[in-house]
């Protein structure tokens, strides 16, 4: 609630790491997906300043892949940069 009290919402939150822009990574295959990034690293450091627990650098790039903030489809995928 703090969050949002101070961004105005979880998206405004979220979106100011990326300076509201997507982020669309060069994936060739499944093997070259990283499971983390200095992105998500920098998002868990901040989450956990403002209180939040069980936001490692991992979990928090999963949800950045899941709510579209990371795109990680192989280049060759129809849904490479669509949302």
């Amino acid at each position: 609630m703090e969050l949002c009290a101070e961004f105005g919402s979880f998206y405004n939150y979220i979106y100011k790491f990326t300076n509201g822009k997507r982020v669309i990574n060069n994936i060739k295959s499944v093997k070259d997906m990283p499971a983390s990034s200095e992105l998500s690293e920098h998002i868990s450091k901040d989450m956990k300043k403002h209180g939040f627990k069980f936001v490692g650098a991992i979990i928090i790039y999963s949800f950045l892949q899941g709510v579209g903030v990371i795109d990680d489809h192989e280049n060759e995928c129809f849904c490479k940069g669509k949302i």
